[in-house]
């Protein structure tokens, strides 16, 4: 293990990926309670670490001094892991023209999944400023994403709005997050108006639109070829999130959504009989929304969808 300035480095975490879940705590090291025995190793006083015969893809190496994703095969190749110093993003949000500040963002792996590497939660978001400026510091060099955190609840989140971001190496990497696209708004109502409602709880969301596969899928090979289609590869590829925000009157809007076809699943509930800080899920709907292409990427003006009825349970 190699300091970036290619020093031998003692005390280098190295985790292999493929495993299990695994976080990367507070910016610079590994959560050890995320991850199997025998997952995480060290490197010794003189930069030396050993790792099962057998890997899966990916190596990881994290340090105070850098970090490092290193492919099996390159490693075999090449039993030398050099890190690149942490980077750090300086970022502006927009919502339209205007800059969003109160807003949350956070910096999430490209792939994610059981068996990647996880960033954690509290180390790797900032809050946008009043101009909607935020930092993320400890920033990984390579290839990440960022994401709008959308509230689900006082404790739970969903990602919105994932932008593709390439965090440069011991520098700052200087952004624009959204400021494209146009508003979508709208208003829900109930079949059954008498219920109460908390506005906003559960998975709101406008996401484009998965393929189906020619056929019903009735064996897992048949799952398999359908998920390594080149149709829905491209469909994974190219997926849209949207988080939907609510007012007290269960009108909505959404912000900075680019021309496509969507599906809009609105997921409602109510508070628990018996305990005030849960909910329930009552009813929803999905309808499909289509924003037309918007001349120079841009728009404020909101894409109206008017009313829209959801079934409730009696």
């Amino acid at each position: 293990m190699l300091s970036p300035e290619g020093e031998p480095l003692t005390g280098a975490e190295v985790a292999i990926l493929g495993t299990s879940y695994i976080s990367l705590d507070q910016g610079r090291k590994f959560n050890s309670q995320s991850a199997r025995e025998g997952q995480v190793v060290k490197a010794d006083n003189q930069g030396r670490f050993q790792l099962p015969p057998s890997l899966p893809n990916w190596v990881v190496a994290v340090h105070e001094q850098g970090f490092a994703k290193v492919h099996s095969d390159d490693l075999i190749k090449s039993p030398k892991v050099t890190l690149q110093p942490w980077g750090w993003i300086e970022g502006t949000l927009y919502f339209g023209s205007r800059p969003a500040p109160a807003e949350e963002i956070g910096l999430v792996p490209v792939e994610t999944g059981p068996n990647g590497l996880q960033y954690n939660f509290e180390s790797s978001k900032a809050t946008t400023d009043a101009i909607g400026s935020f930092i993320i510091s400890n920033a990984p060099p390579g290839e990440a994403r960022l994401a709008l955190f959308a509230r689900i609840n006082e404790n739970s989140w969903m990602w919105s709005h994932l932008t593709p971001i390439t965090v440069k190496a011991g520098e700052a990497t200087k952004f624009k997050m959204g400021g494209s696209g146009r508003p979508v708004v709208g208003k829900a109502r109930l079949s059954n108006p008498a219920r109460a409602v908390i506005w906003g709880r559960g998975h709101n969301t406008l996401s484009t639109k998965w393929p189906q596969p020619p056929k019903p899928l009735r064996t897992d090979e048949e799952i398999r070829a359908w998920n390594r289609s080149p149709e829905y590869k491209s469909a994974r590829a190219n997926h849209r999130n949207y988080g939907v925000r609510f007012q007290t009157d269960g009108s909505f809007r959404i912000e900075n959504v680019p021309a496509g076809s969507y599906d809009l699943r609105l997921d409602i509930r109510e508070p628990h009989a018996d305990q005030p800080n849960r909910d329930v899920y009552i009813g929803g709907t999905t309808k499909e929304v289509i924003v037309p292409e918007i001349p120079g990427g841009m728009s404020e003006e909101p894409l109206e969808l008017g009313e829209i009825e959801v079934p409730v349970r009696n």
